[in-house]
């Protein structure tokens, strides 16, 4: 019974008249039907005239026998307007960030046939969380450069680590609103080590059988080169304080890569990375 009380209460609260905002106008019902809203400016008392003028201030006679009857003064409720707080935004200070990133990459591998190993092309697919921190500064036009870096938490290689530089440049900044759009670029380093099947020229004997070809687990380590480039959203809140969503497209250019292995020979693989990725992040 206490909550239904309070229930009423509130939504008593929400209906009173000065939550909302009233305009009066004069309403003449005509007989063919419909009513039009306005002032009524003269009344024929004798014939039933009257001069009216509608809410775009066209003024006009309306006839006894155009009419069946009207009303003064009737009050129609209008929804009222708040008034949009816009946030202040940071300008000429330094800001930071801790987000969380969310990569699809794909690997798109081609090994070289040769006396130790079977050439084969596959695409590996890896999907990446990551821990990422920022830092930078927001100059007078809102563009920003600084730097980043961020950790894989959970992926399917064994290790993942970028850090590098990053530039975004704001192209609504005119405009008087909380949302922000900019497009993003990072140039970065990034390291990434996983295990990846090898198909070997060997027999393996076990259980009276044997299998052609042989597989060998290599570790590969990869040190390369990443470009970033997407669109991003930032929405603003108290205390010059910000959210941002950005979608990126990238490309790691690969520097150099090492394997792991008890084979006599490396194998000859060529590695094509790039991907997608999702950021979100808080930035203060």
């Amino acid at each position: 019974m206490a909550t239904l009380f309070l229930f009423a209460t509130i939504s008593s609260g929400f209906a009173q008249d000065d939550e909302l905002e009233y305009v009066e106008y004069d309403v003449v019902y005509l007989k063919k039907g419909g009513g039009i809203k306005g002032e009524i400016l003269a009344f024929d008392e004798k014939n039933g005239g009257i001069v009216f003028k509608d809410k775009d201030g066209r003024k006009y006679f309306i006839a006894q026998e155009e009419y069946d009857y009207f009303e003064e003064n009737r009050r129609f409720p209008v929804k009222k307007k708040k008034s949009k707080q816009i946030h202040q935004r940071k300008k000429d200070a330094f800001e930071i960030g801790v987000g969380a990133t969310l990569a699809s990459l794909g690997r798109q591998h081609n090994v070289e046939d040769d006396e130790t190993y079977i050439g084969r092309s596959e695409t590996y697919p890896d999907q990446i969380i990551a821990f990422r921190v920022l830092a930078g500064k927001r100059f007078k036009n809102l563009s920003y450069a600084g730097l980043w870096g961020e950790i894989g938490l959970m992926q399917e290689s064994n290790t993942s680590f970028s850090f590098g530089g990053r530039y975004s440049l704001l192209y609504n900044n005119k405009k008087e609103t909380n949302l922000g759009l900019y497009i993003p670029l990072e140039v970065y380093y990034n390291y990434n080590s996983f295990d990846l099947d090898y198909s070997v020229k060997d027999t393996t004997f076990r259980d009276g059988g044997w299998s052609y070809p042989s597989y060998e687990k290599i570790k590969v380590s990869q040190n390369a080169v990443g470009l970033s480039v997407g669109h991003g959203f930032s929405f603003h809140i108290s205390e010059q304080r910000s959210f941002a969503l950005e979608l990126m497209l990238f490309k790691h250019f690969i520097v150099s890569q090492n394997f792991e292995h008890n084979l006599p020979t490396d194998p000859k693989s060529d590695f094509n990375n790039s991907g997608i990725r999702f950021i979100i992040s808080y930035n203060f």
